[in-house]
């Protein structure tokens, strides 16, 4: 009985910070699905947890930002390519064996890491292939490409998708940052959430741990999503990298 409310507690407090870490900058997934694993919960099951959690989570975001949406044909493309992409991504996860994808953990959390740590590099990068190398036609098959990409991995693992996210919707002429934020958050919920029906008519998804992370995701994306402007985002971020770079590196050690 100790032991199952020590692990429900532990999934709690991880799912509280991850909530919190969303609504601020991303990256609430490098919390939650270590602490999945450490639980013992095989990988994919984990990962599908992981994806049903924060989509909750994500659901109380959306709550908050709700009068920042408008639902004009621009953002419905956004919201349907990604969506498209998730599809692709999570239904790839289900035709590789647990084994495969354990092996596959620890590079997946290093590219997560490193997308994070470098995403104004990263955005930097395409911003010029955008403005120097592409033209109009040939930017709007790009961006739809991206799109999808970014549907792909958040279906798929989902680790770091936020920043993706955030560094697609500048490229698609996002200027204000609250609207970046609002909308980021939707499109992880739209990501996820087509990766959760997926994941709940295979039977992949781990419900107890699920809830109890839930609650956390929500009530932290909540409260961040109300009074996050006291935090510091910059310092979030030097957090978020330390921890993730940690939990890489041990990853790695325990692989070998």
């Amino acid at each position: 009985m100790s032991n199952l409310l020590l692990t429900n507690s532990f999934l709690f407090s991880t799912g509280l910070m991850a909530g919190a870490l969303n609504g601020i900058a991303g990256g609430g997934g490098f919390i939650t699905f270590p602490a999945l694993l450490l639980t013992g919960i095989n990988p994919i099951i984990a990962n599908a947890t992981n994806n049903t959690a924060l989509f909750i989570g994500y659901l109380g975001g959306i709550k908050v930002y709700s009068k920042e949406y408008s639902f004009k044909p621009d953002k419905l493309k956004i919201i349907f390519f990604s969506m498209l992409g998730s599809c692709i991504g999570s239904m790839t996860l289900l035709y590789i064996s647990p084994s495969s994808f354990k092996s596959l953990i620890p590079w997946l959390l290093l590219l997560s890491t490193i997308i994070f740590s470098f995403s104004k590099q990263i955005n930097k990068v395409i911003s010029n292939i955008e403005k120097n190398i592409l033209s109009p036609e040939s930017l709007n098959k790009f961006l739809v490409f991206l799109q999808i990409l970014v549907g792909i991995y958040g279906g798929f693992y989902g680790g770091g998708q936020g920043v993706l996210i955030l560094s697609l919707l500048s490229l698609l002429g996002f200027k204000n940052i609250f609207k970046i934020n609002a909308y980021k958050i939707l499109l992880c919920a739209c990501i996820n959430g087509i990766a959760v029906i997926i994941f709940w008519f295979s039977n992949v998804i781990a419900w107890e741990p699920t809830l109890i992370m839930a609650v956390g995701t929500v009530l932290g994306n909540y409260l961040i999503a109300s009074y996050g402007s006291k935090f510091d985002p910059n310092y979030v971020r030097k957090f978020i990298i330390s921890i993730s770079s940690i939990i890489t590196a041990i990853s790695f050690f325990k692989s070998f």
